[in-house]
């Protein structure tokens, strides 16, 4: 078992990580059913009819290897075929999940 280790933070600190919590949980709770459903339930619940339209065209023009190396790498997303900028939405949550 991995040994434990204690984390001080100054006050400005400790506000710093209570509004990025704040942040996490807002986006958590926001996408929650999607976090709760399974892999079937995109089939047999209709779970990508739920997905922001703009979310949808721009994973669906995205490649499984365009979309591997987006979530892998930092740095800028590839320019989805659909023509479009990605939702800004969808960039956040990339960019939280870098920071996490």
């Amino acid at each position: 078992m991995p040994k434990m280790s204690v984390v001080r933070f100054g006050p400005s600190q400790l506000e710093g990580l209570k509004r990025h919590l704040d942040l996490l949980l807002r986006l958590l709770q926001h996408l929650q059913w999607l976090l709760d459903a399974y892999q079937v339930d995109f089939f047999t619940r209709r779970h990508w009819s739920k997905i922001p339209p703009s979310w949808r065209d721009s994973l669906e023009s995205m490649t499984p290897s365009d979309m591997a190396q987006w979530m892998e790498e930092e740095g800028e997303a590839p320019q989805p075929r659909s023509g479009g900028p990605f939702p800004l939405e969808l960039l956040a949550l990339r960019l939280e999940e870098e920071r996490a």
